[in-house]
């Protein structure tokens, strides 16, 4: 089983691979084409508190730096 990235919407790692396989290139492809980064609930959600965003950017950047949370302010 792969690592749950976004809890809101329990999108896992590999479907954020698997969009980034199927073309996806940006936080907004990645949230059109799964719709991770889209909920409202990170903080209480995520067990680290935070919004998914970063560590989808992380993925997108192959673990070059992230962004803050624009999904969930």
């Amino acid at each position: 089983m792969s690592k749950i990235i976004c809890y809101c919407k329990n999108i896992s790692e590999n479907e954020i691979s698997e969009a980034i396989n199927r073309g996806a290139k940006t936080l907004k492809d990645i949230q059109d084409m799964t719709g991770a980064c889209t909920g409202n609930d990170c903080e209480k959600l995520n067990p680290s508190g935070k919004c998914c965003a970063g560590d989808i950017s992380m993925i997108l950047n192959t673990g070059k730096g992230s962004t803050g949370c624009s999904c969930c302010s």
